[in-house]
C-alpha cells in the first residue's frame, strides 16, 4: 500500500497495532479497548502527541463524535474532523469548532449528557427530543457540573455533590418520569424511556 508523503495509517487487529509505514507503536500496543469507539479516541490522542495537527476520523456512530469533541477539547487540538454518516447523510464535522463553541466544561460533560439522554439506542427520552434536553442543559449551569462529575471515571452517584444531583433531578426527572411514574430504564416502542 502506497500513501502520500507524510500520511500514516494506524489500525488495530485484536490487541495488535498495525502501522503503514511501519513505526514504533509500543505506546499503543497491546490495545485492550473492546469497543472501536474508544480505540479511535486512543488513536486520536496518539496522533496528536506524535505531532499531527490535522486529524480525520471516519465513523457512522454519534458516540464517536461525542467522544471526539471531549478529546479535542481536553487535548487542546487546533483542528480535528469527523467524516460522519453514510450515503446522502454523509458529512464532515469540524469537531474543533464545536469544542471551541461549547467550552471545556461542556465538552467534558458531553459524554455523560449523551449517555444520560439516551445514547445512540434512543433518539429521545419519553417523547422529548434531545433538542429539549439541550435547551434544558443550557439553562442550568449546575447540570453541567453534575455531568462533569459523572464523566470522571471514578465518580459515583452517592458521592456526588447534592446540589448537582438535585439539578439533574429538577431538570430531567419531570421529563424522564412524568406524573412521578419512575420507569427505571423501560424503553417504549417510540424509542423513549
Amino acid at each position: 500500500m502506497q500513501l502520500e508523503h507524510g500520511k500514516i495509517v494506524i489500525t488495530t487487529s485484536r490487541p495488535e497495532v498495525l502501522c503503514i509505514p511501519p513505526q514504533d507503536t509500543s505506546n499503543l500496543s497491546p490495545c485492550n479497548h473492546e469497543e472501536a469507539d474508544t480505540r479511535m479516541i486512543l488513536h486520536l490522542s496518539h496522533a496528536f502527541h506524535e505531532g499531527f495537527q490535522n486529524i480525520l476520523l471516519r465513523t457512522a456512530d454519534t458516540y464517536v463524535v461525542v467522544l471526539t469533541i471531549a478529546a479535542v477539547s481536553k487535548l487542546g487540538m487546533q483542528e480535528s474532523w469527523v467524516a460522519f454518516g453514510t450515503g446522502k447523510s454523509f458529512r464532515y464535522i469540524p469537531v474543533h469548532e464545536i469544542a471551541a463553541s461549547l467550552g471545556p466544561n461542556k465538552c467534558q460533560a458531553l459524554p455523560m449528557f449523551h449517555a444520560y439522554t439516551g445514547c445512540d439506542t434512543v433518539s429521545a427520552f419519553y417523547s422529548k427530543w434531545k433538542k429539549s434536553a439541550c435547551k434544558t442543559w443550557n439553562v442550568y449551569e449546575a447540570v453541567t457540573m453534575a455531568f462533569m462529575t459523572l464523566s470522571v471515571g471514578n465518580a459515583k452517584f452517592w458521592t456526588m455533590n447534592w446540589e448537582y444531583w438535585n439539578a439533574l433531578r429538577f431538570c430531567y426527572e419531570p421529563v424522564l418520569w412524568p406524573n412521578g411514574n419512575r420507569c427505571y430504564g423501560r424503553v417504549d416502542k417510540g424509542g423513549g424511556i
